[in-house]
């Protein structure tokens, strides 16, 4: 045969393999309850009122469609900040003249840090409060402004917590210490170790004093706390002196930025080694700051920052911290400071167009309503993968598949069922797709495109529209928690959910997860908005007086919209007062 040709047969062959390769299927079996609980890693940094240039836009909407659960108190450039907080160290931090609380602090939007804290608030979100400064405003105190500093913090979460100074009442549970004492940019080459673990000591004994149930952590190591050996002995020698002297240590909060999954488990396991071994076992893991590593601006690791490749990457990334046993997470960040800067930290650009990360965080969140982790064994190379089941036996299969190219898995399960036991959904964050693309499962295996994040839902098909209350305490203090599920056909399904009470036979009011509202007219409030979980529970009666409210009734309904649930009358009466 001549060269040429057999040159050419070859190249036929290879290709015809790289095919095969790429087609081949591969079985993942899932197993039994692995004793790992899914984590509500659900929150971001900044937002959800614009910052930075103008034109950009309130992402309150958007978060609670995503499932933000928590927003970290960091970076607004201003509000926030202890540097723009209490100004002047030398002032009397018992006295409420020497703070700035509600000045503006920003010139575009006219923000106080009153005004952003309110916005947290006002759209249903927990503040995670960081005590520290903005990338472009630290000034770290000195050791002669230390003890003011200290009890001027103090004030500033007693304003925030308890209402002091005309403040806010808000039961946030956590306070977290400086940011990055390993990044010269928040603690300067000048100052020493030694410097910031008194500053750490000083802090968290007296939030202790002050705030007995607050958890108090930090310091939000940079990732060189975990990848680099001057970091980690920064991260021994804080944690030496918190064992040595009993120092309030509820979480120890730190950061990562890359692609690789590996390292985000890695980076767990050191700080819960490093905890352990002092005999800190106690202390939980938090990640208050994550995405893909900094690239010069068009680049290809640069464009990771918006398109699917780099949802994918992050989607395997939040897999391990589940694994790594991270229990709090604020992604850094919600939003952009600039309405076309894409290739910025945000889930979302300045004026509020979702980037594909922010599709693959609605994954997570649907995943989250799975609650017990499976054991799985099998899958692609190079594919990270998690499966979770709920307390009513459905389950879900989520995949991270940053590879060029795709994948196809088929489905077992160790329990003997089959996929026939079970209506599938799957939704897909992609390049080749605006937004979540959701469809049915056909067949029997499971399509994972190139660099996309997927997430399967299996649920039983005997699963049907139901809703049940348990309900205790008197009247004057009475609770009642739902529970419902969702018809096996609809899971999956963009939707919402609600719950109203009819009171007196003519009065509607509406639960919108926060609180009841009178309802007349006119959209009517959700508890829920996004793909329909396989069940949700919740309490919209917690503790209250209901005295006089005999006989109320209480539905629970979903839809596509409310006003399909009502055309369908998909709704169920759950619960009425005795």
């Amino acid at each position: 045969m001549p060269f040429g040709i057999l040159r050419a047969a070859a190249g036929v062959a290879l290709a015809l393999s790289a095919l095969a390769a790429a087609a081949q299927t591969t079985t993942v079996t899932i197993g039994t309850r692995s004793g790992v609980l899914v984590q509500p890693l659900l929150g971001v940094n900044i937002g959800p009122s614009p910052q930075g240039e103008a034109g950009n836009t309130d992402v309150t909407a958007a978060y609670q469609e995503r499932g933000v659960t928590l927003v970290r108190t960091h970076d607004y450039y201003g509000p926030l900040d202890m540097a723009t907080l209490y100004p002047e160290r030398s002032k009397d931090p018992s006295s409420q003249a020497s703070f700035n609380f509600s000045g503006v602090q920003d010139s575009t939007y006219q923000r106080s840090s009153d005004s952003v804290y309110a916005a947290i608030l006002a759209g249903g979100f927990e503040p995670y409060f960081r005590l520290g400064d903005s990338w472009n405003n630290v000034t770290p105190p000195s050791t002669t402004q230390l003890a003011n500093w200290v009890q001027a913090a103090v004030q500033v979460l007693r304003h925030y917590r308890e209402g002091q100074w005309n403040g806010y009442r808000s039961s946030f549970r956590f306070v977290e210490i400086w940011n990055e004492p390993d990044n010269e940019q928040f603690w300067p080459s000048g100052r020493t170790t030694d410097e910031f673990n008194q500053l750490y000591e000083q802090t968290a004994k007296a939030l202790r004093s002050a705030f007995p149930t607050l958890k108090i952590g930090g310091p939000g190591w940079a990732p060189s706390g975990c990848l680099a050996a001057a970091g980690q002995a920064k991260v021994r020698s804080l944690l030496d002196q918190v064992k040595a002297k009993s120092l309030p240590m509820d979480f120890l909060s730190y950061h990562v930025y890359g692609t690789d999954a590996a390292t985000y488990l890695s980076c767990a396991k050191f700080y819960r080694t490093e905890l352990d071994s002092r005999g800190l076992n106690a202390v939980e893991l938090h990640i208050t700051e994550w995405n893909t590593p900094n690239a010069s601006a068009g680049s290809a690791t640069s464009a990771l920052r918006y398109n699917a490749q780099g949802a994918a990457y992050m989607t395997a990334a939040w897999m391990q911290l589940q694994l790594g046993g991270v229990s709090q997470s604020t992604f850094y960040r919600g939003t952009d400071p600039a309405p076309n800067a894409q290739e910025f930290y945000g889930l979302f650009n300045g004026d509020g167009r979702p980037k594909k990360v922010a599709d693959a965080f609605s994954l997570w969140r649907d995943f989250t309503a799975y609650r017990f982790a499976l054991q799985t064994s099998g899958g692609p190379s190079g594919v990270t993968l998690m499966a979770a089941e709920d307390a009513g036996g459905a389950r879900a299969l989520l995949v991270a598949n940053p590879q060029s190219t795709a994948a196809t898995i088929t489905p077992s399960f160790s329990d003997g069922r089959t996929l026939a036991d079970y209506r599938g959904s799957v939704s897909t964050v992609s390049d080749s797709a605006s937004g979540l693309a959701t469809t049915a499962l056909s067949g029997t295996r499971l399509s994972v495109p190139a660099k996309s994040s997927v997430l399967l839902r299996l649920t039983p098909k005997a699963a049907s529209f139901n809703t049940t209350a348990s309900a205790n305490g008197a009247v004057t203090a009475h609770s009642v928690t739902l529970n419902t599920t969702i018809a096996a056909a609809d899971v999956g399904n963009a939707g919402t959910i609600h719950v109203a009470a009819l009171v007196g036979g003519n009065t509607w009011f509406a639960y919108d997860g926060k609180g009841w509202a009178s309802w007349t007219t006119g959209e009517l409030p959700a508890v829920f908005k996004g793909n329909l979980p396989p069940a949700l529970t919740l309490t919209p009666i917690n503790g209250m007086d209901l005295t006089g409210l005999t006989g109320t009734l209480v539905y629970v309904g979903y839809g596509s919209s409310a006003d399909e649930m009502l055309r369908s009358a998909r709704y169920r009466l759950a619960y009425q007062l005795p």
